[in-house]
């Protein structure tokens, strides 16, 4: 395979060094630059990382370490951004740096660390640019030769952070990817994955251990989203140890878990720290986010936010999502004709690959704007405020319910606002009004209250109850958001072992 000189972080002679090796002078070594520049790339200080391996391959022409970890820098810049253009450009690096990591001596356990992380890595990238079959191919690479490093070599504990990863997120694979479980011979277990994770953090405990701080984000998603320890996880990346005020990338994390913990306040300070770092023009997600967390406090400084988003973002994600957002706001101004002009903006950005976009879209394409009074109540309740949603919610007239989608959305509403409020018979009386209604819907709130509703019963240890809810959220098909409630269902079933 070809390797067209490219320097794989902008060093202009490296190709060169390496070629002049002999094959068997080819090694991987962590050195202390290399340590440090992992430590810049997940701080996302980009030029950093690259000059710190520069230093690290002048240092050592046959360490083929810069290599890998120079594909940190294509990883998060795609992911984060979504630049199709700058993802037509780096491409190629995925199998040219395959190329020189497979010189690297098969008798050490960081060859095929190296491909199993880069396989991972590009599985994410091909499934933020919609290349579903590409991704799920990188996926099983990656899976297999993690599995066999674990094997050959198992007391090297790094391979644990990238398996775990897999194994966890493998046991609750959407239905467009089952076919990778089934034919490929992946096996998903959550409980197991994330608890070796947490293994290796608890015997590594030292800042520096190699892909320590990879093992941390992992762990933190892992355990809020899929193990449903939400408080334990947000108790972590909001406390000082996490270090959100040092790093952007933690900024970001913690803002992100914040908002989907609903405390929009908390995710306006660490957005607001997010933007204090330099290195945070470059990545237009922060205005996203921001956007959702001033619009949860209906604030109308967020269609500032969407706005700068819409206006640098180079990706197609979220863009008819945050175009839906401006319009919901001008809604609550009363700027009606705005918000119907908005809406049709929808039409004509972005794509619809994500659920986000996609309930955008179908939105837009019906001309759909939500009742004013139950929008408000719903941000109040995603931010965190439920006593001034739950006055919303009981100020609405009857008139206002007579919509099925509407009745049915004001149902789950006042169900997640009592919840909020821990005042939990209350809030299942109207999950289960909500779940009844919305058995053909094409709106998720059917789904979503049936989610909650065993989300509710597991916490309180009613654990059959619980199994048979995740069963009836996953029997509800064809509407919003399917992926992304799929997946909460079936973790509850495999954290429950009542999984398939």
């Amino acid at each position: 395979m070809r390797f067209r000189k490219i320097f794989l972080v902008c060093l202009l002679l490296w190709p060169e060094i390496l070629s002049a090796c002999p094959a068997d002078r080819y090694f991987f070594n962590y050195t202390p630059d290399c340590a440090a520049a992992y430590d810049a790339y997940l701080s996302l200080k980009i030029p950093e990382g690259n000059a710190l391996l520069r230093r690290a391959a002048a240092a050592d022409p046959g360490n083929l370490m810069p290599v890998f970890l120079a594909d940190y820098e294509d990883c998060l810049l795609l992911m984060l951004n979504g630049d199709r253009r700058e993802y037509e450009q780096r491409r190629d690096h995925y199998d040219e740096r395959l190329e020189w990591i497979e010189k690297g001596p098969e008798n050490s356990p960081w060859q095929r660390l190296a491909r199993g992380a880069l396989h991972l890595h590009w599985a994410l990238v091909h499934v933020r640019f919609g290349e579903r079959l590409k991704a799920a191919m990188a996926f099983r690479k990656s899976y297999l030769n993690l599995k066999e490093n674990a094997r050959l070599f198992p007391n090297f504990t790094p391979t644990t952070v990238f398996l775990g990863f897999e194994e966890a997120i493998a046991g609750t694979i959407p239905e467009d990817y089952r076919w990778i479980a089934s034919v490929f011979g992946v096996k998903g277990d959550v409980v197991k994955g994330v608890g070796a994770i947490g293994h290796f953090l608890e015997q590594n405990k030292a800042p520096q251990t190699a892909f320590r701080r990879e093992a941390v984000l992992f762990y933190a998603y892992l355990r809020f989203y899929l193990l449903q320890q939400q408080e334990a996880a947000w108790k972590y990346v909001s406390g000082e140890a996490f270090g959100p005020a040092d790093n952007l990338l933690n900024a970001l994390v913690a803002a992100n878990l914040a908002l989907n913990y609903r405390h929009a306040d908390d995710a306006v300070q660490y957005l607001r720290v997010a933007q204090g770092f330099p290195e945070s023009r470059r990545f237009p997600v922060v205005d996203y986010e921001l956007g959702y967390a001033l619009m949860y406090r209906l604030d109308g400084a967020a269609i500032t936010a969407f706005e700068r988003y819409l206006a640098t973002s180079p990706g197609n994600w979220y863009r008819k999502d945050a175009a839906q957002k401006i319009a919901w706001i001008r809604l609550l101004q009363g700027r009606n004709a705005e918000a119907a002009a908005q809406l049709k903006r929808v039409l004509n950005t972005g794509n619809s690959f994500v659920d986000a976009d996609k309930q955008a879209q179908r939105a837009a394409e019906n001309g759909t704007l939500p009742d004013p009074a139950l929008l408000a109540a719903r941000l109040l309740c995603d931010g965190g405020y439920y006593a001034q949603a739950l006055q919303k919610l009981a100020a609405m007239p009857p008139a206002a319910l007579q919509a099925p989608a509407r009745k049915l959305e004001y149902h789950f509403r006042t169900g997640r606002t009592y919840e909020g409020l821990g005042q939990y018979p209350k809030a299942l009386a109207h999950y289960a009004a909500a779940w009844a209604e919305g058995q053909n819907s094409r709106e998720q709130f059917g789904a979503r209250a049936a989610l909650q509703t065993a989300l509710l019963y597991e916490k309180n240890g009613d654990l059959p109850t619980a199994r048979q809810w995740f069963r009836k959220t996953l029997a509800l098909r064809n509407h919003d958001f399917q992926a992304s409630i799929d997946q909460q269902a079936k973790a509850g079933l495999a954290r429950l072992g009542g999984g398939d």
